[in-house]
């Protein structure tokens, strides 16, 4: 999956689970797909995060989690990217 692949199916999640009520673009916040008012404690096991892992076919850690709920789409599907080429 290239990058571009990798945005579209993130700004397809997006729309799923984000509370915006716009559709997604490139610079949409990752951290839209959970409640930004009440966030949850930990990412792991949130449907959004499993969507996410269920797209690039590999599980993350908290920590990485955490580092993409701070990015917008873009970046976020530049570093999933890097994150499957490293494998």
């Amino acid at each position: 999956m290239n990058k571009q692949e990798l945005l579209n199916e993130l700004m397809k999640i997006h729309d799923r689970y984000s509370f915006e009520r716009y559709q997604a673009t490139p610079s949409s916040q990752v951290c839209t797909m959970w409640s930004v008012d009440d966030p949850p404690d930990e990412l792991l096991a949130t449907d959004p995060l499993e969507a996410i892992c269920d797209l690039i076919g590999m599980d993350i850690d908290e920590e990485y989690a955490a580092d993409l709920y701070d990015m917008t789409l873009q970046e976020a599907a530049v570093s999933l990217y890097n994150f499957l080429m490293k494998g």
